[in-house]
């Protein structure tokens, strides 16, 4: 529990996901996923997972999987699932002792694992805003709202939730969820939440191959198309 540092034996294939928010009916619209209900979601997230994933494999979910589910209804979905999994806990997730008894092997707050050749930071947020970037867009913020009691129209102002929760960007590469960005990456950030992944798990090797592309040619910035709650 809490932050650990895993690195698993070479001959397992590893797989990660987050976001997948079983039983969470408003992330439909939400997040404009093409099920007809939470039930066609679910099943249809399963059955992509069984397709690639072994009962051996590593899968690491980083983080919101289950919404308005008993324990017994997470252990039931988790034991469909195949593979050892681990969980780097999300805002809503519950507990981590909660979360090893339905089928979570370890569940963590954050980790660290070597990827091609990188130490790579594992958190279910992604990196906080700059010290300065964040006070401009809170006083971007009070303009506005003075703004709006004078009746002047203004566009809505994105604010990041859970700051402190947020890794600080010191240059290493980061695996996160928590956006339902349709974008997979952003600098060294690294998205694997299931809407930017037509809601199947990620390969460690496509993981591999983004830090490799953005080694050679150096990272992009772009803004997330975010839709975090």
């Amino acid at each position: 529990m809490g932050n650990g540092a895993f690195k698993p034996p070479k001959h397992w294939t590893t797989w990660m996901t987050s976001d997948l928010h079983f039983g969470h009916s408003n992330v439909l619209e939400y997040s404009n996923r093409p099920f007809k209900d939470v039930e066609e979601m679910k099943e249809t997230i399963i059955a992509n997972w069984n397709k690639v994933v072994k009962p051996e494999d590593l899968c690491i979910f980083v983080g919101d999987i289950f919404f308005y589910h008993s324990k017994e209804q997470m252990k039931e979905t988790l034991a469909r699932m195949h593979g050892r999994k681990i969980l780097v806990k999300g805002n809503h997730d519950q507990d981590h002792r909660t979360m090893m008894s339905v089928g979570f092997e370890l569940s963590v707050e954050s980790m660290d694992m070597m990827i091609a050749g990188e130490k790579v930071h594992f958190s279910h947020y992604p990196f906080r805003m700059g010290k300065w970037l964040s006070r401009w867009v809170k006083t971007k913020a009070k303009v506005k709202m003075i703004m709006r009691w004078f009746g002047i129209p203004t566009k809505p102002i994105f604010f990041e939730k859970y700051h402190s929760r947020r890794p600080i960007d010191n240059g290493q590469f980061l695996i996160h969820g928590h956006t339902h960005s349709t974008h997979k990456i952003n600098g060294k950030a690294i998205h694997v939440g299931c809407d930017a992944w037509k809601y199947k798990p990620v390969n460690i090797q496509e993981i591999s191959n983004l830090i490799a592309e953005v080694k050679k040619n150096g990272p992009k910035y772009q803004r997330y198309d975010s839709k975090e709650d």
